[in-house]
């Protein structure tokens, strides 16, 4: 073939780009004459390509100064961009031609950025929308005078408005499921229909069912709708008229908008009532809508729903018997494939294998062999290999020779195709412990190494073929996503999560191996809770070392590349705190566990979790991984677990912490967040800080080690659904009694009532209402066997309790007054880290100075001391038992304790320990302030001296029953606004006040919330403060 460089350059790129009739003469000789420049720069840079026998030796060395010069010579990057793609081709050619063998550059890619849901396009349709509902409402009658055809439209046009059902494929699926004579399921609290459609490239299936026509399973993809308070009111109404005046249900989508528009009495098109149906939902009165639940209603971000028979474990959380006593049952792997190695062998190397592998599939004229001897020499070769890999490989091999009746010569091309890449790609790899997210890195990488388009492409057919054998035979979790563009490859999301009582069953069975030694059952439990709090992967629990765990009170775990494995992606390295993810027992047995690992280890380059009999060696994921499939199942009743739903469980937690301050969680799902409110406030700040809701989903993703929040929501987190049906019932439109009637199928006599008793007339008012009336159409859930032998594990309750209080002062008290703080441990019961913590921040205290360099909350008499002075009478002391009974009330709210903290905050950086009194040189500042400390003392107990320029600015900081004395000052430049003084009075305040002076003040809310922020805060957050 003629060299493809020094071919008619002309003639070759009208072949191959310009050979559109479309093109202009002028253009195509504009574009001839660039890739002319471009060549002549490229032959003086790389001659070797132009010889007679091209040489491209030099081809990797000098390409980036080839690339340089013709960029900078060209200077449109339009241009640029298609000679680029030009040279590629042609390289690509001589590669396949077998004139040179060149490592193509990569393509040129352009990311566009997505169109945004906010645009003027989308805002017309949304407008006409709303009128058209405006309009619709006016026209309402009740449902007992419209036929059945208009309530299913009414029902369909209502889940479109109200409820979030926005994606159009889904109209004709829940008509369908109307048909049903119970098309719920839930309870009398809590509901929703259960969707079905084919699963597709858009729609990923998320569980499998039997397939009556073959011995298999079939995917299947079940999207769940949760009706909004409107649309449960017309259900119910629909649900409660006779099946024979029911309408046949549109089969497709065509009907269902004839339906809708003819309603609505328009002509809208499905994207408009896509887009304008959110918008309206999203506008009513109450509702605050995120805007990722925007993207998911819209279908814009995928989010796989949580199966059926998940949910019916979160309604009926009883957990069953499982009699597995023995750990070394689960550690000879068996399973499929193994069928062809009785009992697996040592570990072989890779190249061994694949050189056994390549000779046996070797053509020798002079011994030719039938296909029979080829597959037996495969299965004597599979009795050899141990790993999981390997097994896969020649079992796929042996498959595709056996059971599909494929010729040697495909079968030949196959492991050629794919054999050395999967050997060497999976060689540190336990696959038995990959998830999907897994998996798919693993065959980026493989498909990374590719020359050409075409090899790629077919390469990335075998592997999805290999890989669905070992979805046959392996249980490995189906891919949520295609290799390539145009794949029949169905996506699947496993979706499953683990609930508290059967993540508990599962921690109290490990305690039932008697196998083992106490160390090592420990270490399992260990793991578990880390994989199912933290969300890290099982591979990266696996290569933790010692040195990866920091020292603090969070212990935050470095995810690292060390030589027991590598990072995924760039995007895994990452650090995540492992204490505020824990339960108090959780974290109590794993502080025990990691302080004795440090007490017994030699370096802290050994790992955490090892074998029993190597400290540097991982602990055997695979073998745990088969022990947590056995174990689920058998505590479920028989549903698919698998090792790597320990960290979905994690993040669709972290899904619902994210929104657990914005909406009211039911309790089947509240369940799943087993830490207290304050818990629950700390560790949402703690991984997200205080942003916006979609910064905490982008604190999520960085924590799971994604790159983009959208890889999180679409594989691992399963209660979107849920989230967009609770942040849309909150809706609080006032209905009149028409629409009550029309809508709700309210009686007359009921709306007149509760108007009578100011009762509101709302969606989100009568949302419990319209639960109960529907209980007649929801499924019963099958029960689940139950085993009184297991119990949920107890969790101490983590709040700001009497006891922590009294603890810190006693504790610092005795290190106050000399005594040794690891005999205060003891005396105690306390760790050394909490009262390190404690001192540490009373430290921090301390060093709080004012501009002038003195101590805020020490006088020189007592600047060496730890705390503030006890009150002296009795009157003060009970005046400090009832404040902190206050605070502690503030503290339990979760909208009331963001303002304490600042508020002691504010409180203990405006303070001089010379003079009494909090200074405010802010109104603004100083009503915030007053709004909360009322609630600790009342508005009589305080007095502000405040100086001003101009007394009209005292209506700026006048506020409740506040006693106020001014004066006039006259550093205007520094105190435009105003200098207040608030001062705390005494208790007995007259009886104390000395002659001639205006009041007493007390010092009881500086000493409380000294004390509090010792208890509260970090000693680096105080240090902050004097920033």
């Amino acid at each position: 073939m003629e060299n493809p460089l020094t071919a008619n350059a002309q003639q070759t790129y009208r072949n191959v780009r310009l050979g559109r009739d479309s093109r202009t003469v002028a253009r195509r000789r504009e574009d001839e004459r660039t890739i002319q420049a471009a060549l002549a720069i490229l032959q003086e840079t790389i001659p070797g390509l132009f010889r007679a026998q091209p040489d491209a030796s030099q081809f990797k060395k000098l390409w980036s100064k080839a690339d340089k010069a013709i960029e900078q010579h060209l200077g449109n990057p339009t241009a640029y961009r298609r000679v680029y793609s030009w040279i590629r081709k042609q390289l690509e050619a001589g590669n396949q031609a077998g004139i040179w063998a060149i490592d193509i550059p990569p393509p040129i890619v352009t990311l566009r950025q997505r169109t945004s849901t906010r645009n003027l396009r989308r805002h017309q349709h949304a407008r006409l929308v709303a009128l058209a509902e405006h309009s619709w409402k006016t026209r309402l009658t009740a449902a007992d005078s419209v036929s059945p055809s208009r309530q299913l439209a009414r029902l369909l046009l209502s889940s479109m408005l109200y409820g979030g059902l926005n994606r159009a494929q889904l109209w004709p699926a829940l008509a369908e499921a109307l048909n049903q004579p119970k098309p719920l399921c839930g309870n009398s609290s809590l509901c929703w229909i259960p969707l079905h459609i084919p699963p597709g490239q858009s729609w990923a299936s998320n569980r499998k069912q039997p397939d009556d026509s073959a011995d298999s399973e079939k995917p299947v993809c079940e999207v769940h709708y949760f009706p909004d308070p409107i649309t449960l009111g017309l259900l119910r109404q629909y649900l409660s008229s006779k099946d024979e005046k029911k309408p046949q249900a549109p089969g497709n989508l065509s009907t269902c908008l004839e339906l809708i528009n003819k309603e609505l009495k328009a002509s809208f098109t499905q994207r408009q009532l896509e887009w304008g149906g959110v918008t309206v939902a999203e506008s009513q009165p109450g509702v605050e809508l995120p805007q990722v639940l925007v993207e998911y209603a819209t279908g814009r971000q995928p989010s796989s729903s949580l199966p059926t028979c998940y949910w019916n474990r979160l309604l009926q959380p009883s957990i069953g018997p499982c009699d597995e006593y023995l750990f070394t049952d689960f550690a000879v792997f068996s399973g499929p494939v193994s069928q062809l190695s009785r009992t697996p062998s040592t570990k072989q190397r890779r190249p061994h294998t694949l050189s056994k592998l390549t000779r046996i599939f070797r053509v020798d004229p002079a011994k030719p062999r039938t296909k029979r001897q080829l597959i037996t020499e495969l299965a004597a070769l599979a009795d050899e290999c141990g790993k999981v890999s390997e097994q896969v490989l020649l079992g796929w091999l042996i498959h595709h020779l056996n059971e599909r009746g494929n010729a040697e010569s495909t079968a030949r091309r196959y492991m050629n195709t794919v054999a050395a890449e999967w050997l060497n790609a999976t060689e540190p790899h336990d696959l038995l412990s990959f998830d999907q997210e897994d998996f798919q890195s693993l065959y980026s990488h493989i498909l990374d190494t590719q020359r050409s388009q075409k090899e790629r492409t077919y390469r990335a057919g075998r592997l999805e073929d290999l890989h669905q054998f070992g979805v046959q035979t392996m249980d490995f979790p189906p891919l949520h996503e295609p290799l390539q563009e145009g794949s029949g490859t169905v996506p699947h999301v496993s979706a499953a999560i683990v609930d508290e009582p059967l993540f508990s069953g599962l921690l109290l069975q490990c305690d039932q191996f008697k196998d083992i030694t106490p160390l090592h059952r420990t270490m399992l439990k260990c793991f578990l809770i880390m994989a199912f709090r933290t969300a890290l992967r099982p591979g990266e629990i696996a290569k933790l070392r010692l040195r990866d765990i920091e020292p603090s009170p969070d212990a935050w775990l470095f995810v690292r590349d060390n030589k027991h494995g590598s990072n995924k992606t760039a995007a895994a390295l990452r650090k995540v705190p492992l204490f505020p993810l824990l339960t108090e027992p959780e974290s109590q047995l794993m502080r025990d566990f990691i302080g004795s690992r440090r007490l017994n280890s030699q370096s802290s380059a050994e790992l955490l979790f090892h074998q029993p009999d190597n400290p540097r060696e991982p602990l055997d994921t695979r073998t745990l991984s088969i022990v947590v499939k056995k174990i689920l199942a058998d505590l479920s009743g028989g549903l698919y677990y698998r090792l790597y739903h320990l960290r979905h469980s994690a993040l669709t937690r972290l899904q619902l912490l994210i929104h657990h301050d914005q909406v009211s969680l039911p309790a089947e799902v509240d369940t799943l967040l087993p830490y207290p409110p304050m818990h629950r406030q700390n560790l949402l700040e703690k991984i997200c800080g205080q942003g916006r809701l979609r910064d905490r989903y982008q604190a999520i993703a960085v924590l799971a080690g994604h790159s983009s929040p959208g890889i999180t929501l679409s594989t691992y987190m399963h209660f979107s659904d849920l989230l967009l049906a609770l942040h849309l019932k909150k809706n609080r439109r006032s209905l009149s009694s028409t629409e009550a009637f029309a809508l709700l199928g309210l009686r007359r006599h009921r709306i007149s009532h509760m108007r009578s008793n100011n009762l509101s007339v709302t969606p989100a008012a009568l949302t419990g209402y319209l639960h109960k009336r529907l209980t007649l159409f929801i499924q019963a859930p099958q029960p689940i066997r139950s085993n009184d032998k297991l119990r949920p594990i107890q969790t101490a309750k983590m709040r700001m309790d009497q006891t922590a209080y009294i603890k810190a002062l006693g504790v610092l008290g005795k290190i106050q007054s000399g005594q040794d703080p690891a005999e205060t441990a003891v005396y105690y019961q306390l760790s050394t880290a909490q009262i390190e913590h404690w001192h540490q921040a009373a430290l921090a205290l301390r060093e709080l100075a004012t501009d002038k360099n003195a101590s805020r909350l020490f006088p020189k008499s007592r600047r060496h001391q730890l705390l503030p002075p006890e009150p002296v009478d009795v009157s003060e002391k009970r005046d400090l038992a009832t404040a902190h009974h206050h605070c502690r009330k503030l503290f339990t709210k979760s909208h009331s304790r963001p303002e304490l903290l600042w508020l002691i905050e504010y409180t203990l950086t405006h303070i001089n320990s010379a003079h009494s009194g909090i200074s405010f040189h802010s109104a603004q500042d100083f009503r915030r302030y007053m709004k909360t400390v009322t609630q600790v003392f009342e508005w009589p107990r305080w007095r502000l001296h405040i100086g001003v320029m101009d007394t009209e600015v005292l209506s700026q900081w006048r506020c409740g029953a506040l006693l106020m004395e001014y004066r006039l000052m006259k550093q205007k430049a520094r105190f435009a606004h105003g200098k207040g003084i608030l001062k705390l009075r005494h208790p007995e305040e007259k009886g104390r006040t000395e002659a001639g002076k205006k009041g007493y003040s007390s010092h009881t809310l500086i000493t409380l919330f000294h004390r509090l922020a010792i208890v509260l805060f970090a000693p680096d957050e105080i240090r902050a403060w004097q920033g």
